[in-house]
């Protein structure tokens, strides 16, 4: 049951999470939205505390191990040269380098923005004629 509710928590908010269960459990308000909040805080504290062993193992170790990177970072790479090696290209998703700080062409000045008024409707209408005020 944890063990779902903590799947369900990275989708819903922690009342559907409730929600469900109690739907799962034929009608019985087994779990409240705090009870699933605190299930996520011990969950994400059990994970800090391994991510934080595997560190301390990590930066513990000595010798020819120590010295050794554990990935070879390469920069310059032919992706359709037959005899290269598979290696794993990691990004961002975004396929830029950096965002331009404004619309305009480097060296141009930004245009000041000039004020528009959205007509929204109002007063709205129905099926093309004004409703009347009443």
């Amino acid at each position: 049951m944890r063990r779902r509710c903590l799947f369900w928590v990275n989708r819903l908010s922690f009342a559907d999470v409730a929600r469900l269960m109690q739907e799962q459990c034929g009608g019985a308000p087994i779990l409240s939205e705090d009870s699933v909040w605190r299930w996520v805080q011990e969950e994400a504290a059990r994970l800090d505390t391994e991510q934080q062993q595997s560190i301390a193992e990590s930066e513990c170790r000595t010798g020819a191990e120590a010295s050794e990177p554990q990935y070879q970072a390469c920069t310059d790479q032919d992706l359709y040269a037959s005899d290269a090696v598979e290696f794993v290209v990691m990004t961002d998703g975004i396929g830029v380098k950096a965002q331009k700080p404004t619309r305009e062409p480097a060296g141009v000045p930004k245009r000041a923005k000039t004020h528009k008024r959205h007509d929204t409707g109002y007063p709205p209408s129905v099926g093309g004629a004004a409703l009347a005020p009443s």
